[in-house]
């Protein structure tokens, strides 16, 4: 029995083809493609875990990691709670992407969202990129790290976790808080316009 439910978007960042879909689509479907095709502008995936007493709704942005559609990624993590950032352990450039992925998220992102730092594709043998770099990286800045394989399965279940436990309980209860201000604001808008037509309105 769940007593809290908890709402959280979580948003993929990093270069074309390090695997945010398959990612999306192990934890979501637990299914693997080895054919998926680049994302276009973003797609957009549900699933609910429950912890202990808690259920967490998960909306999870998975978006293009093409140069052409970097501007657009303010867009996808506004308003998140939690950022992964991935790259491919196998091919060197992705990490340097990834890392202009995590100075944009530093610039237009929310000032207390989760960052896990994802090395993806582990059960690559030609792998280039040591586990220490990425976990190097992850601890000067103050992140969490993890290595996993969407084709395997590997850490998947557990990258998610990892962001339901971390996320700060009060971020949610004051995010909750702003949108039923929100809507107390537009209800009131709307009641207001309502009284406003009908002292107008002709007899």
């Amino acid at each position: 029995m769940t007593n809290y439910v908890r709402e959280l978007k979580i948003v993929l960042l990093g270069h074309v083809a390090v695997g945010k879909t398959s990612i999306a689509l192990r934890f979501t479907e637990d299914k693997f493609d080895p054919n998926t095709e680049s994302t276009i502008g973003a797609s957009f995936l549900t699933k609910s875990l429950v912890i202990g007493e808690t259920k967490y709704n998960l909306k999870i942005w998975d978006s293009a990691g093409q140069e052409r559609y970097r501007s657009l990624g303010t867009m996808y993590y506004k308003d998140s709670d939690a950022t992964i950032l991935v790259y491919d352990v196998s091919v060197r450039s992705t990490f340097k992407k990834m890392k202009e992925w995590y100075e944009e998220l530093k610039k237009f992102g929310p000032e207390n969202i989760f960052v896990v730092v994802c090395a993806n594709k582990i059960d690559l043998e030609n792998q280039q990129i040591p586990k220490s770099k990425g976990e190097d990286f992850a601890k000067h800045n103050g992140l969490e790290f993890m290595e996993t394989s969407a084709k395997e399965g590997t850490n998947i279940q557990d990258l998610f976790k990892l962001i339901c436990k971390s996320v700060p309980e009060k971020v949610l209860e004051e995010k909750q808080k702003n949108k039923k201000t929100q809507i107390s604001l537009i209800s009131y808008d709307e009641e207001n316009t309502k009284r406003q037509e009908e002292k107008t309105g002709c007899c």
